[in-house]
């Protein structure tokens, strides 16, 4: 396609210019729901036949969303499987509600059956056998989004209060384990907010800051509020996704984690 030597009187061919296109969504994948595919370099030379048939979403920059890595399926699938323990689940619910195919839910409960966290009881369904080794699988691959922190007047408990009234909110971290157990009392506040309501809640509260602040936002894509409930009316994320994010932030996390997960029975084998 490149001749070696290209003759007087001669058109060069075009180069194809390489561009990097990064989780593009696809409307054509066979369950009609854009999908993500990994990063790839694109010729835009020849490359008509693999670009003709997608129909590419409009990416937003929002400034309001700092670095972040994209959750995986797994996680996805590891939260479902805490958040519902009781439950004796097939891998086609697994996949819907973790938003993956069947095949990767097989490879997955395939794993942790071999390792002993799912046992499979009933034809066709799976059930946990013990939160504990579960949990630290989930912590190992935890990486929270980079927050958005928040300079303001507020107290606390005012913070609190506007957060109970903004939807698609949840506390984490060391104040919603705080409320739950009054264990290492904390004068911030961190919560997840779903991503496209972040810069309303912020400006809500206050305003955007450089540097770390008492109040903390993380950007939420959704899947982080599974499970939430509320305790005296604010709203808190549920207890083993509370668990994770406090073993995964470092610091006194994994202390109060290990408190926590004691005082709710999920550090069980």
């Amino acid at each position: 396609m490149y001749p070696r030597e290209i003759g007087r009187g001669q058109i060069a061919p075009l180069q194809p210019i390489v561009v990097h296109v990064s989780y593009v969504g696809l409307s054509d994948s066979p369950s009609g729901r854009l999908r993500t595919v990994r990063p790839r370099a694109v010729a835009l030379t020849g490359a008509c036949k693999y670009l003709k048939n997608c129909h590419f979403r409009k990416l937003n920059i929002n400034p309001w969303s700092s670095a972040r890595s994209m959750e995986s399926a797994r996680e996805r699938i590891y939260r479902l499987l805490l958040t519902h323990p009781k439950e004796a689940w097939k891998q086609k619910d697994l996949a819907a509600q973790a938003d993956c195919s069947r095949g990767y839910v097989s490879r997955v409960v395939d794993a942790l059956v071999a390792s002993g966290v799912l046992a499979r009881p009933y034809k066709n369904r799976t059930v946990l056998l013990g939160p504990a080794k579960l949990l630290t699988l989930w912590a190992s691959r935890r990486s929270l989004p980079g927050p958005v922190h928040v300079a303001t007047a507020l107290g606390a408990e005012a913070v609190e209060a506007r957060l109970r009234e903004s939807p698609g909110t949840a506390m984490t971290l060391f104040r919603a384990a705080w409320h739950r157990t009054k264990f290492m009392a904390t004068s911030g506040v961190e919560a997840y907010v779903r991503e496209e309501d972040l810069e309303r809640v912020a400006i809500r509260l206050g305003e955007r800051s450089a540097e770390p602040t008492s109040v903390a936002l993380y950007p939420a894509q959704g899947p982080e509020l599974e499970g939430m409930e509320r305790i005296d009316g604010r709203p808190l994320v549920s207890v083993p996704q509370n668990v994770v994010d406090l073993m995964a932030v470092g610091g006194q996390g994994p202390r109060v984690a290990l408190h926590l997960a004691h005082a709710y029975g999920l550090w069980e084998a």
